[in-house]
């Protein structure tokens, strides 16, 4: 069992099969360094956006199959979980948090950041989790949160049919591990925004277009 990275980029579209928490689809150069049963941790790079550089989550690697074409293979993500905080890329003492012990895994001390696939060292993964606040339990209660996250994430008003788009799309893993909730969410969510009419932090349906939900500013 090894620790390693994945760089998985959640904040654009990717040509690759992945599905975060879910499944890991890596070109074959990097079949040598993934190993079923190794522990990762997500990390999301972005070179031009220092804001889009952190790790996200967490999991353990479990089957990993070759895809069809020969050029790619797919890694199954077990007990896979997201951080309810980003973690930043850097270490607040000074440096990366990837290079904490490089010298465990690798000769640089800079990490190899443009390496879809690369090891970091135990110390360096403990490191990451420690600062991390774990992840997000989606609940009933949780539901409001997610609604406001949604309609900040589209300046303060969206339809349901957005704001559920995005809530799947970010917590995907978390309403599939969420028991009896996953069948009954998108019901659940109205409630929750009934709530947050009632509580004055969505606007009512007098204030609103219909069918739109609305922040109050």
């Amino acid at each position: 069992m090894n620790y390693i990275i994945l760089s998985q980029r959640i904040d654009i579209e990717s040509d690759y099969k992945d599905i975060p928490f879910l499944r890991y689809h890596f070109p074959k150069r990097y079949r040598s360094q993934i190993n079923v049963g190794d522990k990762f941790i997500y990390n999301q790079g972005n070179r031009y956006n220092k804001d889009h550089r952190y790790y996200f989550g967490y999991g353990i690697i479990g089957q990993i199959w070759m895809e069809t074409s020969g050029d790619h293979f797919f890694a199954e993500i077990i007990n896979g979980k997201r951080f309810s905080s980003k973690v930043q890329i850097h270490d607040p003492k000074g440096g990366y948090l990837e290079s904490i012990n490089y010298e465990d895994v690798r000769e640089k001390e800079i990490p190899p950041f443009r390496s879809s696939i690369r090891p970091v060292s135990k110390a360096a993964f403990e490191k990451i989790l420690d600062i991390s606040e774990d992840y997000k339990i989606i609940d009933r209660s949780l539901l409001q949160n997610l609604i406001i996250e949604a309609l900040e994430n589209s300046s303060g008003s969206a339809d349901i049919v957005t704001v559920c788009k995005y809530v799947w799309k970010n917590y995907e893993f978390e309403l599939r591990a969420s028991g009896d909730l996953l069948y009954t969410w998108q019901y659940d969510i109205r409630w929750a925004a009934t709530n947050l009419r009632e509580s004055g932090e969505m606007k009512s349906t007098v204030e609103s277009p219909t069918g739109i939900w609305e922040l109050n500013s």
